[in-house]
């Protein structure tokens, strides 16, 4: 019995330390649904979808090093999830899009995107 309890919590111990806290999909989209932006375009929306994604570090090294410039979008050492909104208001003649990119680590937006589709 005591083996067990003392395998179950090294398993618990190392599953905590693998995923470090980090945001699950369902976390991020509560997080950009919250968003100022994307919450008014719900209020009113004849429909909606969205799109999910998860960048890891590798991944976003790569995006670096063939666009430089978009080095302020990513934090640094870990990843992102990536969450696109696309919301058509009632009545309206287009579709709105919305992307977020939301630091694993700590839930914070660090680029918020957004244009009108014709």
């Amino acid at each position: 019995m005591l083996v067990v309890v003392f395998c179950f919590a090294l398993t618990s111990i190392n599953v905590l330390i693998v995923q470090g806290g980090r945001l699950t999909s369902e976390e991020a989209v509560e997080i950009s649904r919250n968003s100022g932006l994307v919450a008014e375009l719900l209020e009113s929306a004849e429909w909606y979808t969205l799109e999910v994604y998860h960048l890891n570090q590798t991944q976003i090294d790569k995006i670096i090093e063939e666009y430089p410039y978009r080095h302020t979008l990513y934090p640094e050492e870990h990843g992102v999830w990536v969450i696109q909104w696309y919301i058509r208001p009632i009545g309206a003649r287009s579709e709105f899009a919305v992307a977020h990119v939301i630091d694993e680590e700590t839930g914070e937006i660090t680029h918020e995107g957004w244009f009108s589709i014709r």
